[in-house]
């Protein structure tokens, strides 16, 4: 969960804060548009694998595991951990791509 927040924190700040620290104008160009987007998307993905990481835990956690009708605990799985490693990784991809064209609109 830590690692998440502390990953989106670099990878903000090496965009130059979503690419809006350029100008307080509203971008222009499509490359530049689309990189706010998407890095705005990572974030968002990001609070979600967060949500997702403790609810994880919470369902793991000794009195969170529901019982069937014998009183016999139910294993909840992996769902939650699953699902947050992937939107984890689906958010770093967003936040990469986010990178790259911002490079690429400071270069043009």
């Amino acid at each position: 969960m830590l690692l998440a927040l502390t990953t989106q924190i670099v990878a903000t700040a090496a965009t130059g804060c979503c690419g809006c620290c350029r100008s307080w104008g509203i971008p222009g160009e499509a490359k530049r548009i689309v990189a706010v987007v998407l890095s705005s998307v990572s974030w968002v993905l990001s609070i979600i694998v967060v949500i997702l990481f403790m609810v994880g835990a919470i369902v793991s956690s000794p009195g969170g595991l529901p019982t069937d009708d014998d009183g016999k605990c139910v294993p909840p799985g992996t769902g939650p951990f699953v699902a947050a490693t992937v939107m984890f990784v689906i958010s770093m991809v967003c936040q990469i791509a986010s990178y790259i064209l911002l490079q690429a609109t400071s270069v043009a």
